[in-house]
């Protein structure tokens, strides 16, 4: 089975969202964006088994879009759970959202929202889909808080702990 994998290693998805902010500091500093890091149970380090360098790439791209389509000084956080022996991951910004009939294709590659501002390759999400595939997790796009702005959830499942 994949969770098998002799590469897959425990890595903290807690420890990997920091890097991943400290990374993109200068560009959260230049929009004055408040970037909060929260872990149920608070002294959780959402723990998974994985590739490290993929994992770190699908958290750095989850807070890189968010980075950028945030609008300035707008809140992003990043929740991290344990449950009954699932890891989730979620990454809600205030941004213009994701419309519904977008949300199935913005993983594919070099897809972008119509008329949507702001820079990228819109290959993001296309990696972030493929680097969970690889770990057995399931993606969803939800809306962010207060039904604006977008929500992207991570589930690792048991097999992958």
């Amino acid at each position: 089975s994949a969770s098998a994998a002799p590469e897959h290693k425990p890595v903290s998805l807690r420890q990997l969202a920091g890097e991943a902010i400290e990374t993109l500091q200068p560009r959260i500093g230049a929009r004055r964006l408040k970037v909060a890091v929260a872990c149920s149970p608070a002294d959780g380090t959402a723990e998974v088994r994985g590739d490290r360098q993929k994992l770190a790439s699908l958290v750095g791209n989850l807070l890189d879009n968010a980075a950028r389509y945030a609008p300035e000084q707008s809140a992003i956080d990043v929740v991290l759970r344990e449950e009954r022996g699932a890891v989730t991951l979620e990454v809600r910004d205030e941004g213009p959202g994701i419309p519904q009939e977008s949300r199935a294709r913005v993983f594919e590659s070099y897809y972008r929202i119509p008329g949507s501002a702001g820079s990228g390759s819109g290959l993001g999400l296309a990696i972030v889909r493929e680097v969970a595939r690889a770990h057995e997790a399931r993606v969803e796009i939800r809306e962010g808080r207060g039904g604006k702005g977008t929500a992207v959830i991570v589930t690792f499942d048991k097999a992958n702990r």
